[in-house]
């Protein structure tokens, strides 16, 4: 298990170079820090407790012109 401050990771699955599968453990009132996720597609599932979760997608100068 990965530990990174108070929160620890968990590979599940890490097989196939595209797909894995993994799990956090997140203590209540610990904070994860922004990250990228690039090229790739997460999916997310609380399993117990609740979690606030703030995304942001990137978009160019010419998609803030078109608005």
């Amino acid at each position: 298990m990965n530990n990174i401050n108070d929160i620890e990771y968990l590979d599940l699955i890490e097989d196939n170079p595209s797909f894995s599968v993994g799990v956090f453990f997140i203590p209540k009132n610990q904070v994860m820090q922004l990250h990228d996720h690039r090229n790739m597609l997460v999916f997310s599932k609380i399993i117990q407790g609740e979690a606030q979760i703030n995304s942001y997608d990137k978009i160019s100068h010419k998609d803030l012109e078109e608005k």
